[in-house]
């Protein structure tokens, strides 16, 4: 059976779909829960905590991080908690710097966003997992020099108000803006693969065409 160049790029339009519907971002904490032993990101972990902030609709803070190997984030960990009930949401945004000494957000790169509900309702900042999935992912290609990407947290207004653990200045790479600019560092770690070469996607969704390709011919 033979199928038209429209077909095939319609099948491969499909599956890409497909692919982005499996989207989400899924928020555990709790029992089970574990700080990564080996992140590909790390600016503080839970042993260096030292309190929290605020980011709320008036108020945000930022950290910045340096990315020597590109990756696919698939999840993100921060001490975190919610200090009242709400369906508000709370964001942390992924952002190009230049300098990731002195932060000045440039392009946005990608969002993480859940409901303050989602957060626990501890009275202090708990260890939180932010699975990613599908067109939540998030890539960063390495830079190199003092350029690297930074996470703002903000919330959407009051009733989202959640609080971020943070360490003491301990990360080298890096630089809190916002509250105490440049006093302390977000606790917070990224977890991914490697970015896939261009040749690997054709070739995955080629394989993927030719197995339903197969299964129409029988």
């Amino acid at each position: 059976m033979k199928y038209s160049t429209l077909a095939v790029l319609s099948l491969a339009g499909m599956l890409l779909l497909y692919g982005a519907a499996q989207a989400g971002v899924v928020v555990t904490y709790g029992a089970g829960v574990t700080w990564p032993t080996a992140p590909d990101v790390q600016t503080a972990n839970p042993s260096q905590y030292i309190g929290y902030n605020h980011p709320y609709y008036s108020g945000y803070f930022t950290q910045s991080f340096k990315v020597t190997t590109g990756l696919v984030v698939e999840k993100l960990y921060v001490m975190a908690a919610r200090e009242q009930a709400s369906t508000s949401l709370m964001w942390m945004k992924f952002y190009e710097v230049d300098n990731v000494h002195s932060v000045s957000l440039g392009t946005l790169v990608g969002t993480v966003a859940a409901t303050a509900n989602e957060l626990s309702p501890s009275t202090s900042s708990v260890i939180t997992e932010f699975a990613l999935s599908g067109a939540d992912q998030i890539t960063l290609p390495a830079r190199t020099g003092d350029a690297g990407y930074a996470i703002l947290c903000y919330a959407d207004d009051s009733s989202a108000r959640w609080e971020a653990g943070k360490a003491g200045n301990v990360y080298a790479d890096g630089y809190w803006g916002g509250s105490y600019a440049g006093t302390s560092d977000m606790i917070m770690a990224l977890v991914g693969s490697p970015i896939p070469e261009p040749a690997s996607v054709t070739l995955i969704v080629l394989g993927a065409l030719a197995a339903l390709i197969r299964g129409k011919k029988r």
